[in-house]
């Protein structure tokens, strides 16, 4: 024992033994003292077993450990209790201990020299076995060695580790040094030996990844330059060989510095014209390529494109831009061919609007034909009701008009007795007759054929909702069917509880039933006209019109909100209605009249008819609302949906795939019919499948709107004239099978708090398999009750994630479910206000870990990451405490459980957290959790788990 220590151990043994009555750890430095190691290390150890946080047994145990005639001295061991000793020691607020210790002596000062001693027998054991290795060891593990041992244990490692890569002379062995050593003196000469090395490496492999990667890799190279050059031969050379504009762009993008570079995008510019047009045949090619690339030089060259197409096509809008933007004989040409498609609806507003804007002189023997002909179809009448004394009137204009939209018009109306009889075959050889006059290929005429030859489906009943909810003297319509199935809510006129001219009622249904219908007075008034246009999925808000224009009105504690409209790029034009939001709340589906629609006219006009009757010109849109909560520029849903006529009433399904609407304007058989159409991408708003008419059992003579389905997708809920004729009343029907949308699957229940109290926050949903957030709802505010709606065929995540709750998520697997169920699922959300309380752990569920490993699985990440959300939001204090399993070695798992906790610990500083914020300890198989007998027990023990000790 050298002099110096027998020192340290004698006035240790001083300090113990002038506390003896207080501490009995005296004799244990007598038995050091005395140099029987033996006894003392038995006797320390039983009382450890029992004291393992007593801060002067570990202390003695340290100065046990450094005793070098102790034959098991151990200097890391030694390091680490003393640590602990002073972790304790500093932890203890307790200050009758605190006086108690310092008279022993135990206090800071004394740490301080007995660590400066470990630390230094510990460099001493470095400079003897002086290996890169042993220095490292040292710097690493001894974290409070004094700064001059450090700064030595640094400099004598960095200098052999230098020795050692100069002697190998290989890549691995400088990128190593360079990586590992990055403050050591001999880091410039080893990064200049690992460049040179790097580079004969590339141009023995001569190729251009290689190449690229190392110009990326070692941007400070003196053989960057010559790389280069390389990478951008080759890579123009691959360019060359697959020869499309997208290598090209490519190349061009990437190397804009290369002397290949105008040359590369020169020949991208003509090949990206002949990648977006070469299919020719759709005029739009030429009009997006204009658009999308403004600036490529082949612009002028897809113009002349788009006239050529015009001469084979005669494209309405095609035309119009053409005839608008030409002279001579090309634009007369152009002219003719836009006045025939452009007044093929034979109305007066039309022509009005084409001669208005052209006035050329060859076209005057026609404008006085086709104004005589609108003369002819005033004198019909066609808005009202079709009178058999006038079959010749009509058969003149529809032998002279056809094939104008206004003729098939006409014949609709010839018809429409035969179709409230259901006189089907009289119909059907009226149409007939008069399908000739309209050409072989009029898919009008054709489709209104293929609807009265069907077979007629017997099974399609409609019954009347009951006199709960219509009343015998006023008017009930604009049916909305909850998406729960529970409650309906309609527009009623002139009934005995009617407080204005129209108001807003709810129905619920218990039981199967639906009981008498009330006014809704947060939401009717009396000098106004108020209408429901439809309820969100969850039933927390409700969409409402009023003088054109589209309002909500929200769910609170007190009942409904006072309704508010929509901002101005929703409500954009002067008439908008028909608005629904979409089961996922991310899309707002509307009928609007503004702009830029499919319609020749933005706004009714209300000194004359148009296609027969009186209704708006309006085009289905949808808007979506985007990152910041708000509704994005509305998209029109496209010409397959719309039509220059009338477009509304959108419904889409649940399944969000299914859209119902009516229109005027895709033939049928008069008026408004229902379709029903299929979108065709999750991510498109304006494809969709050719839509289909839901038939003749369902549609009639006349105006058929207002359709909403079911969840479930068997029922709908409509509007239609009673038996006598002189009011609304509501009415469902069952849909056929081939009519019905896709399953979709239902969730409901109630979430509340710990004490059963009901909560309002929102709900989102994502598509586990992309990652992508698809949906969100609210719960109801005044009971806490929730409901979403998830079409089949996907794997989701519906989760709770509130400023004041712990968050709350649950996985459900759709991807093999074909029929609709519905999945009934309470919710209870703890407070972060409760888990403030010391000892509270954080419940997380997936902080796990394979055997013997303390690396961070994926859903532990997805976890850890909540977690530091939550820890950064809540300035909370966490305490990392690792465990493991029963299997392997004590003193490993031991090891093995704090460096989880590290891992932990630096994944959570890595998301944001305040290190300071976190402490770590290892328990390892001391604390399970589950019995270890079975894996599933030890999968559940090999975890980590964040304990709150306390909160800014």
């Amino acid at each position: 024992m050298n002099q110096s220590t027998k020192t340290i151990i004698a006035l240790l043994f001083v300090s113990f033994w002038l506390q003896s009555v207080i501490f009995g750890q005296n004799k244990y430095l007598d038995l050091i003292k005395q140099d029987n190691f033996q006894k003392a290390e038995k006797l320390i150890t039983n009382e450890l077993y029992d004291h393992y946080d007593d801060i002067a047994l570990n202390y003695a145990m340290a100065i046990l450990l450094i005793d070098p005639d102790y034959k098991r001295s151990n200097t890391e061991k030694a390091y680490k209790y003393l640590a602990k000793s002073k972790q304790l020691f500093v932890r203890n607020k307790d200050a009758r201990l605190l006086r108690n210790l310092s008279k022993i002596p135990i206090n800071l000062g004394v740490f301080e020299n007995v660590n400066e001693r470990i630390c230094g027998l510990a460099f001493e054991d470095a400079l003897k076995i002086n290996t890169v290795a042993k220095y490292s060891k040292f710097i690493d593990y001894y974290k409070t060695a004094p700064a001059t041992y450090q700064l030595k244990a640094t400099l004598i490692r960095d200098s052999l580790a230098f020795q050692l890569v100069t002697s190998s002379n290989t890549f691995e062995a400088y990128q190593s040094f360079v990586s590992r050593y990055t403050k050591a003196v001999q880091y410039q000469l080893a990064v200049i030996k690992r460049d040179s090395i790097a580079y004969e490496k590339a141009k023995k492999a001569d190729s251009l990844l290689v190449y690229k990667a190392f110009a990326n890799d070692y941007p400070q190279a003196k053989q960057k330059n010559q790389a280069l050059k390389k990478v951008y031969e080759m890579a123009y050379n691959e360019a060359r060989k697959t020869n499309t504009s997208e290598s090209y762009r490519k190349f061009a993008e990437e190397y804009p510095n290369s002397s290949q570079y105008q040359r590369a995008f020169k020949i991208f510019e003509e090949k990206q014209f002949l990648d977006n047009t070469s299919q020719g045949g759709n005029w739009l090619r030429y009009k997006d390529f204009c658009e999308k690339y403004p600036n490529n030089s082949w612009k002028s060259v897809a113009l002349d494109s788009i006239y050529s197409f015009v001469e084979k096509t005669k494209n309405l809008d095609a035309l119009q831009c053409l005839v608008d933007n030409t002279t001579g004989s090309r634009r007369e040409k152009m002219l003719l061919v836009l006045h025939q498609l452009m007044t093929s609806d034979g109305e007066k507003l039309t022509l009005d609007l084409f001669y208005n804007k052209y006035k050329d002189n060859s076209l005057s023997k026609l404008k006085t034909a086709d104004y005589e002909m609108v003369d002819m179809a005033k004198k019909l009448f066609l808005h009202l009701n079709y009178k058999p004394k006038e079959s010749l009137k009509f058969d003149v204009y529809i032998r002279l008009a056809a094939p104008r939209e206004k003729a098939f018009v006409a014949l609709q109306k010839m018809i429409s007795l035969d179709l409230n009889q259901k006189k089907w075959k009289e119909a059907l050889r009226t149409v007939k007759f008069y399908a000739p006059f309209f050409g072989k290929s009029n898919k009008e005429i054709s489709d209104l054929i293929y609807l009265l030859e069907k077979k007629t489906d017997k099974s399609i009943k409609i019954n009347s909702i009951g006199n709960a909810i219509n009343s015998s003297t006023g008017g009930e319509y604009t049916p909305v069917i909850a998406a729960d199935d529970k409650s309906l809510y309609f527009c009623g006129r002139d009934r005995k509880d009617n407080v204005g001219g129209e108001d807003i009622f709810v129905s619920q249904r218990k039981d199967g039933v639906w009981q008498p219908a009330e006014i809704i007075n947060a939401l009717s008034f009396k000098h106004s006209n108020d209408a429901p246009l439809s309820v969100s999925a969850d039933g927390t808000s409700m969409l409402l019109f009023k003088s054109g224009k589209i309002l909500h009105s929200d769910k609170s504690t007190k009942g409904w909100t006072k309704a508010v409209a929509f901002p101005d790029i929703i409500n954009a034009a002067t008439w908008q209605a028909d608005a629904m939001i979409s089961s996922n709340g991310k899309a707002l589906l509307f009928a609007s009249t503004k702009k830029g629609g499919y319609n020749l006219f933005s706004e009714n006009n209300a000194s004359e008819t148009y296609h027969g009757g009186n209704l708006y010109f309006s085009d289905i849109y949808v808007s979506l609302l985007n990152k910041s909560n708000k509704w994005g520029e509305p998209i029109n849903l496209g010409e397959v949906i719309n039509t220059r006529f009338c477009d509304r009433m959108p419904f889409l399904h649940p399944d969000m795939k299914t859209l119902y609407f009516s229109s005027d304007g895709h033939g049928g058989l008069g008026e408004l019919d229902v379709y029903k159409s299929t979108r065709l991408a999750d991510s498109c708003w304006n494809c969709w499948s050719e839509p289909i008419n839901l038939g003749k059992e369902i549609n009639t003579e006349s105006s058929d709107w207002g359709y909403k389905i079911a969840t479930d997708g068997q029922t709908a809920y409509f509007a239609k004239c009673n038996e006598n004729g002189q009011n609304y009343d509501i009415f469902y029907l069952n849909l056929p099978k081939n009519l019905q949308p896709n399953p979709v699957v239902t969730i409901s229940g109630k979430i509340t708090d710990k004490n059963n109290q009901p909560i309002s926050v929102e709900i989102h949903w994502k598509d586990i398999d992309t990652g992508e957030d698809i949906g969100q709802s609210k719960s109801d505010p005044t009971d806490g009750n929730y409901f979403i709606v998830l079409p089949v065929g996907k794997k989701y995540r519906y989760y709770i994630d509130h400023e004041k709750f712990f968050p709350n998520k649950t996985d459900v697997d759709l991807r093999n479910q074909k029929k609709s169920t519905h999945i009934e699922t309470k919710i209870t959300l703890t407070a972060y206000k409760d888990l403030t309380e010391k000892g509270n752990l954080l419940p997380f569920c997936n902080l796990l870990f394979n055997t013997a490993s303390y690396e961070l699985l994926d859903n532990t990440k997805e976890e850890l990451r909540q977690a530091a959300k939550v820890i950064i939001s809540n300035h909370l204090k966490i305490e990392i405490m690792g465990h493991t399993d029963i299997m392997g070695d004590e003193n490993k798992n031991q090891t093995l459980s704090i460096e989880r906790s590290e891992a932990v610990r630096n994944f959570l500083i890595s998301e944001g957290c305040n290190a300071q914020n976190l402490t770590l300890f290892g328990y390892g198989k001391t604390k399970p959790i589950a019995k270890n007998d079975a894996e599933s027990g030890r999968a559940k023990n090999r975890r980590v788990e964040l304990m709150i000790v306390g909160s800014k």
